[in-house]
């Protein structure tokens, strides 16, 4: 048992370096193996995981938004990263107004939410807000990247997912994967590179670990098994309204 959801990657790995005969870790989701296979590339751990169909984490609507997020941070003049975060925030900034901000920031050289304060100016209201947005921001940049993705989640991100029904679970998924980094460029750098590493790899090991889905396991036999993600709404899974709110990280 874990105290937090991220260490059972590390732990899984811990188990699988040693003499384990056959090993299989189990989990509900096919996102769940992401972490593992991102540890077990970096620790050298052979394994295999069964083919199952799924939509691909890494271009889903949450992880792409949780970039954008992150990407802004670390460069306050990144237009394409603004105009896919700025009304996602709640503070009713218009597309109008970001468009022009991107502009203005840019002949003026400065950043964009500098400008977006300016053009805020003559309603208080709306300029605290811009300079909130800003202050977060600021936070967000001088943050560890696991620390980051939890700051965007709080402060704006959880609210606009479940408004639109997106699955916040996968802020999981990328805090676990962003506790192994640094800082928020080699996070970027990290989650750029993993698709093609997990695509591009080939076990050659006689003895791998297996990882699969539960159902996708079924029928299958293994000296020794592990469940991932044991918790009240996954495992066992929750039909309730907010079943996915419980995979959050606001535990951390």
């Amino acid at each position: 048992i874990v105290k937090k959801k991220h260490e059972q990657y590390s732990t899984m790995a811990d188990i699988a370096k040693k003499n384990h005969g056959q090993l299989a870790i189990l989990y509900r989701n096919n996102g769940s193996a992401i972490p593992l296979m991102d540890m077990f590339l970096r620790e050298k751990i052979p394994y295999i995981k069964l083919s199952d169909a799924s939509e691909n984490f890494f271009t889903s609507k949450v992880t792409q938004d949780i970039v954008y997020f992150l990407r802004f941070a670390i460069n306050p003049n990144d237009a394409k990263a603004f105009m896919q975060i700025y009304y996602k925030c709640g503070y009713g900034f218009r597309q109008q107004t970001a468009n022009w901000c991107c502009r203005k920031a840019r002949n003026k050289g400065i950043t964009i939410v500098d400008e977006l304060i300016n053009q805020m100016k003559q309603w208080p209201r709306l300029m605290q807000k811009a300079e909130d947005f800003r202050n977060n921001m600021k936070k967000i940049a001088q943050s560890k990247p696991h620390d980051a993705i939890d700051l965007i989640r709080r402060n704006w991100y959880y609210d606009y997912a479940k408004e639109n029904e997106l699955d916040i679970g996968k802020t999981d998924i990328l805090y676990s994967l962003a506790v192994r980094e640094e800082t928020i460029i080699g996070f970027l750098q990290r989650l750029n590179q993993l698709p093609k590493l997990i695509e591009n790899y080939k076990c050659t090991d006689n003895n791998p670990i297996i990882l699969s889905t539960i159902h996708s396991a079924k029928g299958l036999e293994f000296d020794t098994v592990y469940i991932i993600d044991v918790y009240d709404g996954s495992l066992p899974h929750s039909s309730r309204e907010d079943a996915r709110e419980q995979e959050c990280i606001d535990t951390y």
